[in-house]
C-alpha cells in the first residue's frame, strides 16, 4: 500500500462472512475498508472530530441493526442517516453515503425510499443505491458501488490534498505519531479559498505545534534526543531544538556531538525555532494572518520530509544515544566563550524607537542598565535571546559594566 493512495471507507453490515471478505475485495479497488457490524459501532468509529473528514465514503447495508443486541430491519437506514446528518452538521463536514441492497433489492424497501429523500445527496456523489444486477452473467453489485467510490474519492478536497503532498504524508505515517487532519485542515484552506472563513488561527497555530511535537517525540524514540529533554507531559521545545542544531542548551547541561555535529542542519534548524516561536502560546495572537499560517505550515511539510530522509540512514537508536555527550559541568562562564564578537568587547549602549537597550546586535536588560545608555560598556556571558526580539538582537548580555577609561 506504500505506493498508492487507498481511500478510507466505513462498511456497516451485520454478516460477519460479508465483513471477513469484503476489505480483501474493496482492496482491488484502492479502498480500505473498515467493516463493522452494527450502527452503534460505526458512530463510534465517527465521534473523533479530528478523524471525522478522513473518511472518504460510508456504505450502509440497506438491512442491518442499529444496536449490537438489536434485529436487523429496513428502519435501520432512517436511524443512522438521522444520526450521520446530526454528526455533519456537527463537524461541518459531509462523508459521501451509500446504500448496498444486497439479495433483498429496491421493491423489498420501497416504502422505506421515500423517507429517505429527506437526507439530501451531492450529485458528485453518484448513484448512492446498488443492487444485485448482472453484468456478463456474473453478479457484481458491490464491484458497481466500489468502481463509483473509486471514481467519486480523488475529487474531494480532502484527497486531492492528500495526492497534492503525498511526500509530506506518507513520512507523517512513516515516522510521526500524529494525526494527518492537523496539516489537512490548513493545506485544503491554503488551496480552496472557499474554507478559509471558517479557520480558526488559534486553534491551527496548536496543530503545528503537535506536529513539531510528534518531530521531537520520533527523536527520542530513535535516540536522537535524550529523555532529559522531556517530562511526563511535556518535551523543552527550545533546548530540543537547540541540542538537535548542534548548539549548547539553555538547561539541560548536554550536547550533540563533537563542535560542528548537529542533527539539524543550519535551514532546518532556523526553520524549527521560527516555528517554535509563532506556535507558543499567545505568541500569533497578533500575526495571525492566514498567509503567516500558510507559510509555516508549507515550511514545516519541508521539515518533515527532510525528517524522514535523516531517520532512514540514521536508524540505530544505539549509534544515536552514543552521539549524546553530557556536560554537567557545564555553567554560564563555560558557555559565553560560544559568541566571541561581543564576549569581552566594548560597545556603546543605545536605545532604540521601541525603548530596548542594545549594542549592536547584543540586547540588554533595560531596569539593570538604563543609567548607561549612550555611554560605552563591556559585555559578558553572552547567550542567545529567546524573547520576542531575537530577530532583532539575536544576543543577550547577562553581564554589564561601566567602561571608565581604555
Amino acid at each position: 500500500m506504500e505506493n498508492k493512495v487507498y481511500y478510507k471507507v466505513l462498511f456497516v453490515d451485520d454478516d460477519s462472512k460479508v465483513r471477513e471478505t469484503q476489505p480483501t475485495k474493496a482492496e482491488q479497488y484502492g479502498l480500505d475498508l473498515t467493516p463493522v457490524a452494527c450502527w452503534e459501532d460505526a458512530k463510534k468509529e465517527l465521534m473523533d472530530r479530528d478523524d471525522f473528514s478522513s473518511w472518504d465514503a460510508i456504505i450502509l447495508d440497506a438491512r442491518c441493526i442499529v444496536k449490537k443486541d438489536g434485529v436487523a430491519d429496513f428502519h435501520f437506514l432512517d436511524t443512522a442517516l438521522s444520526e450521520l446528518y446530526v454528526l455533519f452538521e456537527r463537524y461541518g463536514y459531509r462523508i459521501p453515503w451509500y446504500v448496498l441492497t444486497g439479495a433483498a433489492g429496491e421493491n423489498d424497501f420501497r416504502f422505506v425510499m421515500k423517507g429517505l429523500n429527506r437526507y439530501p445527496r451531492e450529485e458528485k456523489w453518484g448513484n448512492w443505491l446498488n443492487e444485485k444486477v448482472s453484468r456478463d452473467g456474473k453478479e457484481d453489485d458491490v464491484d458497481r458501488l466500489y468502481e463509483n467510490i473509486q471514481r467519486v474519492a480523488p475529487f474531494r478536497t480532502r484527497n486531492r490534498i492528500l495526492d497534492l503532498y503525498k511526500d509530506v504524508f506518507d513520512a507523517m505515517g512513516a515516522c510521526l505519531n500524529c494525526k494527518k487532519e492537523y496539516l489537512i485542515e490548513i493545506l485544503t484552506a491554503l488551496h480552496f479559498p472557499e474554507y478559509r472563513k471558517d479557520l480558526d488561527p488559534d486553534k491551527q497555530y496548536n496543530r503545528l505545534r503537535k506536529v513539531l511535537e510528534a518531530i521531537f517525540y520520533s527523536s527520542r524514540e530513535l535516540g536522537l534526543l535524550p529523555n532529559d529533554f522531556f517530562d511526563k507531559r511535556h518535551v523543552n521545545l527550545q533546548d530540543a531544538s537547540r541540542y538537535l542544531a548542534g548548539e549548547t542548551p539553555k538547561h539541560i547541561p548536554m550536547r550533540y556531538g563533537e563542535k560542528g555535529e548537529s542533527v539539524f542542519p543550519p535551514i532546518i534548524a532556523s526553520t524549527v525555532r521560527n516555528m517554535i516561536d509563532a506556535t507558543n502560546t499567545g505568541s500569533h495572537i497578533e500575526v495571525n494572518h492566514a498567509n503567516l499560517l500558510f507559510g509555516y505550515a508549507l515550511q514545516l511539510c519541508d521539515v518533515i520530509v527532510w525528517y524522514r530522509s535523516y531517520v532512514e540512514n540514521h536508524s540505530d537508536r544505539e549509534t544515536n544515544l552514543a552521539k549524546c555527550k553530557r556536560s554537567d559541568s557545564q555553567n554560564a562562564d563555560e558557555v559565553e566563550t560560544q559568541f566571541p564578537e561581543y564576549e569581552g568587547k566594548s560597545f556603546l549602549l543605545e536605545k532604540d524607537e521601541e525603548g530596548n537597550l542594545h549594542c549592536d546586535r547584543c540586547l540588554v536588560s533595560y531596569n539593570q542598565h538604563q543609567d548607561k545608555i549612550e555611554k560605552k560598556v563591556r559585555l559578558h556571558k553572552i547567550v542567545e535571546n529567546d524573547k520576542d526580539t531575537r530577530e532583532v538582537y539575536p544576543y543577550f548580555a547577562k553581564k554589564v559594566e561601566l567602561v571608565e577609561s581604555e
